[in-house]
């Protein structure tokens, strides 16, 4: 009878534990989705205040043509040791 006991209190205690690590979770993550949701309404950048220059393409540097693929863009290995020469 004791083991008994000794089980339903143990599985209550499990129980217990359970509960307050879904609830915790719970306010957890709508904690960050709150603040996520709040993030979204702010202003990031401002707009420049002198006459600025709109990029709207890109030149690329420093790809020769045996870079490329067959579709033009840079091979992933060219890019991935671009990556690493820049330190970016």
């Amino acid at each position: 009878m004791n083991e008994l006991k000794l089980f339903f209190r143990i599985s209550a205690e499990l129980i217990k534990v359970i509960f307050l690590f879904i609830l915790f979770t719970a306010l957890f993550y709508y904690g960050l989705s709150g603040m996520d949701n709040v993030q979204d309404y702010l202003h990031r950048y401002d707009e420049p205040d002198s006459e600025a220059v709109k990029v709207t393409r890109t030149i690329d540097v420093g790809l020769h043509k045996a870079n490329r693929n067959d579709q033009g863009g840079p091979r992933p290995l060219s890019r991935f040791f671009e990556f690493i020469r820049d330190g970016e």
